[in-house]
């Protein structure tokens, strides 16, 4: 029986694109720069703030220091403006924390970031395990970054699933041996993600739910 999940959380748990676009658009006009489009930033995302910026920035990598720290400011300012938590993600936590299932959120968000979005669009949720970016720790795909989770929970691979919705998730899932379930609603297609061989797929919300239940069930 499974006893943890680790969630994404970024086009996991929550819709974040609206205010990571905003945020950094902001900041590349200020230094006149071009901004893009929202749906830009599903491909920009998932591997740290850094990368963030370096992908938004395209050929002007010169003013990566000065663009990476404004973004990291405008964030932590406006994290919780227009982002929303996917439809059926709280209710879906509640009921894994009811049937006992530890609750854990590891992501390439900064980890001050991570706590207070947690807290923000979570306050009911007690969560076993919490982690974003620190400086000079691993970044996911790094399994370390797993692996650390597990050691604190004193659980074993096959006792937890790892969920995203990223090439990045699955990746870190594999190299960590973590059963791992691919999600149809974040910032990567389906098709996308299929090339990392998640062990499941869903499409959404419920599915996931059935899935996860039924495992349950089964011990």
């Amino acid at each position: 029986m499974k006893k943890a999940i680790i969630f994404d959380l970024d086009g996991t748990l929550i819709n974040s694109l609206p205010d990571i676009s905003a945020a950094m658009n902001k900041v590349l006009v200020s230094y006149g720069l071009p901004s893009h489009d929202e749906t830009k930033y599903k491909l920009f995302t998932g591997d740290g703030a850094k990368n963030l910026a370096l992908r938004a920035l395209g050929d002007n990598k010169e003013l990566f220091d000065k663009v990476y720290q404004s973004y990291a400011e405008e964030y932590a300012k406006n994290s919780r403006v227009n982002t929303v938590p996917y439809h059926g993600i709280p209710q879906l936590l509640y009921e894994l924390g009811e049937a006992g299932i530890k609750i854990c959120v590891l992501s390439n968000k900064g980890h001050s970031d991570v706590k207070k979005v947690l807290k923000y669009f979570f306050p009911k949720v007690q969560f076993a395990y919490s982690a974003g970016v620190r400086e000079g720790g691993p970044v996911k795909p790094d399994p370390r970054a797993a692996q650390e989770v597990l050691q604190a929970l004193a659980l074993s691979a096959d006792e937890c699933w790892y969920i995203g919705d990223t090439i990045t998730d699955m990746r870190c899932a594999a190299d960590a041996g973590i059963p791992s379930i691919a999600v149809g609603w974040g910032f990567q297609s389906k098709q996308m993600i299929s090339q990392a061989d998640p062990d499941y797929f869903v499409e959404n919300v419920e599915e996931l739910r059935q899935l996860l239940i039924k495992d349950h069930k089964k011990h």
